[in-house]
């Protein structure tokens, strides 16, 4: 694969006449063609992190899932975080180069499809577009029928990157006033009800070469909390520590929409549930619907 070298001509060009997607914390996104966008990274290389959040000894973020919302920003010289199989810390460049390589292994999400230079200097991805979708808690407006396709469907695909090494670890990402919003979701959702998981290049994924428990604990508690906010319409994330009235509350309004309270207590408790816990949430969802 030839990465893709850019001229300071077309990269003004696609800056100023491709059409634009919208922005992140860590780049903006263009749209090349039907099929494609590029995606540059902010040159003031900034990152979500959170004030005072929890870091482990690789600089990377091992809060609850609480901690995943809202974000602030922090200065941070590397887009994407890749832990080879010694322990090591990629570069940026590196890093990409490794994400496309575990393509191969992966058939039910697109990571990037390739990287982008300006000048010899790493300064973005390629990505697959996708159009006419919404961001994921979209989902949370349909009845629990179609609710429960997303969710398993969200699930599979979660498991899949994990079973690789891949944890994505912002899924219950949204605009707070505008949950549908796309440029806000790191997930997204379309009349297909087929979830999409996007942005894999950034703070919003980590990748390595070995299995992680740290990593996997705050990928488990990032999906615990989409699946069951969109299963029970019940904001389980905020800004501030959840008393202990709160949590009682929260979980008498989960166990009215079907949730067993000993899985709520659990998720309360670890901040995260387990796949076993989640697909048996959904069983038992689904039987009551019959």
């Amino acid at each position: 694969m030839e990465p893709i070298r850019l001229t300071n001509s077309e990269y003004d060009d696609i800056r100023t006449k491709k059409n634009y997607i919208g922005s992140g914390v860590d780049g903006s996104v263009f749209r090349i063609d039907k099929n494609t966008i590029y995606k540059f990274y902010h040159r003031n290389d900034h990152l979500i992190v959170l004030p005072n959040a929890t870091l482990d000894k690789e600089g990377v973020i091992i809060d609850d899932f609480k901690s995943l919302r809202p974000y602030s920003i922090k200065r941070n010289p590397e887009g994407i975080h890749y832990t080879d199989n010694e322990g090591v810390i990629l570069s940026r460049e590196e890093a990409i180069y490794k994400a496309i390589e575990k393509q191969e292994n992966v058939q039910y999400t697109d990571l990037p499809k390739n990287i982008i230079y300006l000048n010899d200097k790493v300064i973005g991805c390629e990505y697959r577009y996708y159009p006419h979708k919404l961001g994921i808690y979209a989902t949370a407006y349909l009845p629990l029928k179609e609710r429960l396709i997303v969710c398993k469907r969200i699930i599979t695909k979660v498991k899949e990157l994990l079973d690789n090494n891949i944890y994505p670890v912002t899924l219950a990402q949204r605009d707070e006033l505008f949950p549908f919003k796309s440029d806000k979701s790191n997930v997204l959702i379309g009349l297909d009800l087929d979830p999409v998981i996007i942005d894999l290049d950034g703070i919003s994924a980590i990748y390595s070469d070995v299995n992680s428990l740290s990593y996997y604990k705050t990928a488990m508690g990032s999906l615990s909390a989409l699946v069951l906010e969109l299963l029970t319409r019940v904001e389980l994330a905020n800004n501030i520590s959840d008393d202990e009235y709160v949590i009682n509350e929260n979980i008498d309004r989960m166990e009215n929409a079907g949730i067993n309270s000993l899985f709520s207590i659990k998720f309360f408790d670890n901040n995260r549930l387990e796949m076993d816990d989640l697909f048996h949430i959904i069983k038992t969802l689904e039987k009551r619907k019959k």
